[in-house]
């Protein structure tokens, strides 16, 4: 599998907050593939525990990784997330490559994930300014 031209770093985004061992096993299998890929990973699921210890630090500690990337990768599920929503709305305000159904990045991946409004698939957002 080789890696998609243009992208060389990419975020793992997606529900974390309320599951069983935080997701960490979803983030890790994906890093994992991304990795093997040949992609180099910001996985929060290896981030150190801010001193504060609240989601606001967990975030603080996502966003500056979205910032220095090139594409998010989206785990299912992410809609129920607080915290993907705002890391995608980052990334889209960026015009970074989103990965919605996980099909770009990884071609050899075989996606369930439903058809979703904002699901476009895999595609750099640009806002229409007036």
């Amino acid at each position: 599998m080789s890696k998609l031209e243009g992208i060389d770093t990419v975020y793992v985004s997606g529900p974390m907050t309320g599951l069983p061992e935080f997701n960490y096993p979803a983030f890790n299998a994906a890093a994992a593939q991304l990795r093997a890929a040949g992609y180099r990973v910001e996985n929060p699921a290896e981030n150190e525990t801010p001193p504060c210890g609240t989601w606001q630090g967990f975030m603080r500690l996502s966003l500056a990784q979205i910032a220095r990337c090139d594409a998010l990768y989206v785990l299912d599920a992410w809609e129920r997330s607080r915290g993907a929503w705002l890391e995608i709305t980052i990334a889209r305000e960026l015009e970074l490559l989103i990965d919605f159904d996980r099909t770009l990045l990884l071609p050899d991946h075989e996606t369930t994930s439903a058809r979703h409004p904002l699901r476009e698939g895999a595609q750099r957002w640009k806002p229409e300014l007036d």
